[in-house]
């Protein structure tokens, strides 16, 4: 699997991965949780994200792959996030 960090601040909106696009919603840096959107694939399939905690991996699957994508966000801070993406590796790879 391929591992995609990345960093994102409080209201941004971009890419994360190949294909996944993830845009902040809000952050609670009390409870330490995440709200969002994810856009998913070529036909940007919307992913609601509510409440995501630390270290709790977001499991989904790409239209064009059998294997599961994880996102995981690892820290949250009063204006920035921060977590990775993990996803399958190609079969010619």
């Amino acid at each position: 699997r391929k591992r995609y960090e990345f960093n994102l601040s409080a209201k941004d909106a971009r890419s994360i991965a190949p294909g996944i696009h993830f845009t902040v919603k809000r952050i609670d840096n009390g409870k330490q949780e995440v709200d969002g959107t994810l856009q998913v694939g070529p036909d940007s399939r919307n992913v609601t994200i509510r409440a995501q905690g630390v270290q709790k991996p977001v499991v989904f699957y790409m239209s064009n792959e059998s294997r599961p994508v994880e996102l995981v966000f690892t820290q949250v801070s009063k204006k920035e996030i921060s977590g990775y993406v993990l996803m399958p590796t190609p079969s010619s790879e």
